[in-house]
């Protein structure tokens, strides 16, 4: 008898501990004409309502439609609070270290997609507006704000407006209408370890922002058609692999220490990639374009670029670097824009191709440090300005 009694009490605490939830259950009918909003929304606030210690699976096969943010925690910031300028990027963003701890040993938060599934934002917005938000406590702006959760996002796409037609059927081959979208497929604050595995991103202004989310590790991301692939700061020791960004109008942007990016490849972008943060691992990254705008690389800010750092650059070390960048005509553009805050960079093999390397006008040899390490096979053009 004591053996049942055991049996039954160890079913159910595996069934809390590790619940699987359909939103079909909640009213979702994910044929991508119906509203899913408000069934996804109350399947997320029933998964974070668990125990704890429980790790609650938010299982989704199909195509949801939702007309507003999807919120994962206490309230959704505002998107345009993600981002830092000017004499604030050191600074700013201050967090409860007690209200962070809290949050942090919150329930987990799965969101896994089975056979083809995605999610499409179908809604206009007046501002910079996210379809999942990731928010929790820590920052001050909610003192009633307890929630936080250890996010993973698995195996889904997202759309941004005007990627789906009528029929609620995705768009093939045609270029959606990204840069007037005001959306960002995923905005996270306060969140730590969060995780994106198998994750497709497509027509938005912004495809991810992340700020103040130690700890991320994201593989295996595809972003393409978007102003800006990614944004994201102060995600300290952190790691992004096998990452593909195709006809965005800039790469990601790095604004983090101790991050890893291996295997980073970005195809047909105006900008490739821009380190704005010291000490960061980049190994075998590919850039190549006939459409590059200001550079393929960029290194470090201008004193009047936007969300400009004062601080001073080095650390930055490539392994296997390959930048092929041309304009739409095919001559040569920038390969490398070194930046005034720019000092130190190790460049280890690889191949910079039909390009220049730049630097920027008022950075002077004094105050240049260099970029040292065996250096790519080629240079074919070098220009100091």
């Amino acid at each position: 008898m004591k053996r049942i009694i055991t049996l039954v009490v160890f079913t159910v605490t595996a069934a809390i501990c590790n619940a699987q939830v359909d939103p079909a259950k909640f009213g979702a009918k994910a044929n991508g004409i119906n509203d899913d909003t408000e069934a996804l929304q109350l399947a997320i606030d029933y998964c974070i309502a668990m125990p704890q210690y429980s790790t609650q699976e938010l299982i989704l096969t199909g195509r949801y439609r939702i007309t507003r943010t999807l919120k994962m925690g206490g309230y959704s910031i505002k998107a345009k609070d993600a981002f830092v300028s000017g004499t604030n990027i050191i600074n700013q963003n201050l967090y409860d270290s007690k209200e962070y701890l809290k949050g942090a040993r919150s329930a987990q938060l799965i969101i896994r997609g089975v056979g083809t599934t995605c999610i499409y934002a179908d809604f206009e917005s007046a501002e910079l507006t996210p379809v999942i938000s990731y928010q929790a406590a820590g920052d001050g702006r909610n003192t009633t704000s307890t929630l936080q959760w250890t996010a993973s996002i698995e195996n889904i796409g997202i759309y941004g407006r005007g990627c789906f037609n009528e029929a609620g059927l995705p768009l093939p081959r045609i270029a959606p209408n990204y840069k007037s979208n005001n959306q960002v497929a995923i905005l996270a604050m306060y969140s730590m370890n969060l995780k994106l595995k198998n994750v497709y991103i497509r027509g938005f202004k912004e495809g991810i922002i992340i700020n103040n989310c130690n700890f991320i590790f994201a593989e295996n991301l595809k972003i393409d058609y978007c102003q800006r692939a990614g944004y994201e700061i102060q995600n300290h020791s952190g790691k992004f692999q096998n990452t593909t960004i195709w006809f965005c109008d800039k790469g990601f942007e790095v604004r983090s220490n101790q991050m890893i990016f291996d295997v980073y490849y970005a195809h047909s972008c105006g900008i490739g990639l821009h380190v704005a943060a010291s000490n960061n691992l980049f190994n075998s990254i590919y850039l190549e374009s006939s459409k590059t705008t200001e550079s393929q690389l960029i290194i470090g800010d201008n004193a009047g670029d936007a969300n400009a750092g004062s601080r001073t650059l080095s650390g930055i070390h490539f392994n296997m670097l390959t930048i092929v960048s041309m304009s739409p005509d095919n001559t040569p553009k920038e390969g490398i824009f070194w930046k005034d805050n720019a000092r130190r960079m190790s460049i280890n093999g690889g191949t910079i191709q039909n390009c220049t390397f730049k630097w920027a006008n008022n950075l002077t040899k004094t105050r240049y440090e260099g970029v040292s390490g065996s250096l790519p096979a080629v240079i074919s053009t070098k220009t100091d300005l």
